[in-house]
């Protein structure tokens, strides 16, 4: 009867702290090399569901329908009535030369172009500029599309940590 009760004190104890994470967390299976070097193929990232405000360099998580029934993951370069420029192989949010330190030193941003991003949405790029569908290819996320951020990898365990 002792043990029963504690099995029972150690469920509970256990759903006590799942059901709130799951409320306001989920993990994230990342799929492909889009965003790499800073995440790959396979890696587990934590996303928190309430999103909030968003904010620049911001890796979020969004709903790709119609163009793919998969999840995407990409950083938010542009948020609403920004204007985002390509040229010259970098990227400008209102005139201004974006920093990319998440980049590989020799990464180039193309094609050229020039989007004032809508209300409502973000402009959003993945890391891999070369592989990457991402606002260049399928245009602005729509806000209500995106599922949360995510903010921390959780495997591989030798590269856990906030990202």
């Amino acid at each position: 009867m002792k043990e029963v009760k504690e099995w029972i004190k150690s469920f509970l104890f256990a759903l006590a702290i799942v059901i709130p994470i799951s409320i306001f967390c989920r993990p994230t299976v990342v799929r492909g090399s889009s965003m790499q070097p800073t995440l790959y193929d396979r890696n587990i990232v934590v996303t928190q569901k309430n999103i909030g405000s968003l904010k620049h360099g911001e890796v979020v998580i969004f709903d790709a329908r119609p163009i793919d029934d998969e999840l995407y993951i990409k950083r938010v370069i542009g948020l609403p009535g920004e204007t985002v420029e390509i040229k010259g192989g970098f990227v400008y949010v209102n005139n201004k030369k974006l920093d990319e330190p998440y980049l590989e030193s020799d990464t180039r941003t193309d094609p050229d172009m020039k989007v004032i991003v809508p209300k409502g949405e973000v402009f959003v790029l993945g890391d891999n500029r070369l592989v990457s569908q991402d606002s260049r290819v399928i245009g602005t996320i729509p806000i209500k599309k995106i599922k949360g951020h995510a903010y921390f990898r959780v495997f591989p365990f030798n590269k856990m940590g906030k990202f």
